[in-house]
């Protein structure tokens, strides 16, 4: 019983918190620059592959014989 008590205290606790935190413009913010961060992590590894890509230069190609194994 007291186990009990004690979980419903703590998820009354918590959400008390996340709705307390949720309304505070620190949360925007953090989540603003997780959203900017994501992007330019996106933006960096696609221009690097990019980048890498045209700096190859031709790819191997298989050489077709005629006829020999």
């Amino acid at each position: 019983m007291l186990s009990l008590l004690n979980f419903h205290f703590g998820q009354s606790a918590f959400n008390g918190f996340y709705d307390w935190f949720n309304q505070l413009f620190a949360y925007c913010l953090m989540v603003l620059i997780l959203i900017v961060l994501l992007g330019f992590h996106v933006v960096v590894v696609l221009s690097r592959q990019l980048i890498n890509n045209i700096g190859k230069g031709q790819a191997y190609q298989k050489i077709l014989s005629l006829g020999r194994s």
